[in-house]
């Protein structure tokens, strides 16, 4: 293969030296031809001026010859200088497949360091409710696994996170030598009193926390339970209870019992309004929502019920119960 390659690049030079001289005599002919119209203009020129004298016209004659054979001098050494330069070698493929081998591993060793390299601090975001207390025991949990070397993965970081029972969902991620955590929280809804009495947080994903100072600040409706079946009905009503302005707002406790009625006290009005079952939940809580803001709520208003289909009964304090068609 070795040999094949030499013989070709041989005749390839070969035939370039051919190219390169007769292109040099071409152009070194052109030249010529070109002085030697050069010195014929002069030699006529000369000869139409008849009031020059004979000495005059010699010395202008040799003037031109000499021109000629200095122009003819400098185009022979011109043609040998050129034909004295070597032909620039275009880079072989060898060579570029040399170049990207050489990248393609200075790439794969960076990655490699990067993701051996040492982890040292950790970030977490995503949080929205969790008071910062808490915040700050997960981050200490996490900087404490990296100490320790019980984070091997990206996996056991995330357990680490979703130990924690406000945390819904973790996801690590390496940046450089920082861990990065994002965090999904568990949103709360409301506070739990137990049949016994005991409180809990009710979260968005229908899950009872132990108490806790987790949300600290957080204004939320409380809800009593005769048992657990009772949890999905009261899930519902306060996903809903987030979407009605007035009702929201004003939404105290949340009350369902053993049947799973459900029942609502709304404060600072001290108004127990009835939903029965947990059926048709959003328009009934539509229509308690419109009529707090309609000319039928009046402040002397203890009751509604609102169990019926398409039908208000409003009963007022000291009065007996009056009824609206919707």
């Amino acid at each position: 293969m070795n040999r094949s390659s030499k013989k070709n690049r041989a005749v390839g030079k070969k035939n370039l030296d051919k190219r390169l001289s007769a292109y040099y005599f071409c152009h070194a002919f052109a030249v010529d031809a070109a002085l030697l119209q050069l010195n014929h203009s002069f030699i006529c020129s000369f000869h139409a001026v008849h009031e020059l004298s004979l000495r005059r016209r010699e010395r202008a004659l040799r003037s031109c010859r000499a021109l000629w054979l200095y122009w003819r001098h400098f185009t022979v050494v011109l043609n040998l200088c050129m034909a004295n330069q070597q032909r620039k070698r275009s880079p072989s493929p060898g060579w570029f497949l040399t170049a990207a081998v050489l990248v393609g591993a200075v790439v794969a060793a960076a990655l490699f360091w990067n993701r051996h390299r040492p982890l040292k601090t950790v970030e977490l975001d995503g949080w929205q409710h969790v008071a910062a207390a808490y915040r700050d025991s997960v981050a200490t949990a996490l900087t404490a696994g990296l100490a320790s070397g019980s984070i091997v993965h990206l996996r056991d970081a995330e357990a680490i996170a979703e130990r924690f029972p406000f945390v819904y969902r973790a996801s690590a991620r390496r940046i450089g030598s920082v861990l990065h955590v994002s965090v999904v929280e568990r949103e709360p809804l409301a506070l739990v009193v137990s049949n016994q009495g005991q409180l809990q947080w009710l979260t968005a994903d229908s899950a009872l926390l132990p108490s806790g100072a987790y949300y600290g600040g957080a204004m939320l409706p409380i809800v009593w339970l005769r048992d657990s079946a009772g949890i999905a009905p009261a899930v519902g009503v306060l996903r809903l209870l987030a979407l009605q302005e007035r009702l929201g707002a004003c939404c105290a406790e949340l009350h369902v019992d053993a049947s799973k009625n459900i029942t609502l006290r709304l404060e600072p009005p001290g108004v127990t309004v009835l939903l029965g079952q947990p059926t048709a939940l959003e328009t009934k809580l539509a229509y308690a929502d419109w009529l707090i803001g309609s000319p039928w709520w009046r402040p002397n208003v203890r009751r509604v019920d609102l169990r019926w289909s398409r039908r208000i009964v409003l009963q007022t304090e000291g009065t007996t119960a009056g009824r609206v068609d919707v």
